[in-house]
């Protein structure tokens, strides 16, 4: 019996993470679509406009069992943090659980604050910005949905500016159960994810 592979969806598929992602993706053989408000466009890779503020975009962008990466950077203003991540979040999560999709969220490390040391998955959850407050809030309603067994998910955290095409860039170690083992031709490692 043959397993069907799944389909890789890379929702906010305009930026640094997503280009370095798909093109990983693609060199390991793998299906992917690009979803992205303007049509991002990467060879060998299927391209969808999607707006991640309306539900029905982003249901119809995820094909059942597929594996789904939210890679969405929103404009660096508070105001649209506080309103737009919630809706974002809820709609990714309320899609994967009616798709039975895997999500992998992209995250930043706002959440954590200062931090004196390492960053590990045991540094405590403490912002100490208002951007901070609403990542950990969207990281925890993943957390939440993913502990009642809703849907598989993880967190990849990363600062800002991660990846070869990056300024200030290093490689992390994968080690998350619903990442693809991603090729470090290029000297790219998925960041090491916390599965809930």
């Amino acid at each position: 019996m043959t397993v069907e592979k799944p389909k890789h969806v890379l929702l906010g598929a305009g930026g640094v993470i997503a280009s370095e992602l798909a093109t990983e993706l693609r060199r390991e053989r793998q299906d992917v679509r690009l979803v992205s408000r303007r049509g991002a466009a990467i060879e060998a890779a299927e391209s969808l406009r999607g707006d991640l503020l309306d539900p029905a975009s982003i249901r119809e962008a995820i094909p059942p069992g597929s594996v789904v990466y939210l890679l969405a950077g929103l404009r660096y203003d508070i105001r649209v943090w506080r309103e737009e991540w919630p809706r974002i979040m809820a709609n990714v999560l309320d899609a994967c659980t009616e798709r039975q999709a895997r999500l992998i969220f992209f995250d930043n490390v706002y959440m954590y604050g200062p931090v004196d040391g390492v960053m590990t998955e045991d540094t405590p959850i403490r912002p100490s910005s208002k951007k901070g407050v609403v990542r950990a809030r969207i990281a925890a309603s993943l957390l939440e949905a993913a502990k009642s067994g809703r849907v598989q998910a993880c967190i990849a955290r990363a600062a800002d500016f991660y990846g070869p095409n990056a300024s200030n860039s290093t490689s992390i170690d994968s080690s998350c159960p619903l990442c693809p083992r991603a090729s470090l031709q290029s000297g790219w490692s998925m960041p090491r994810c916390r599965t809930a």
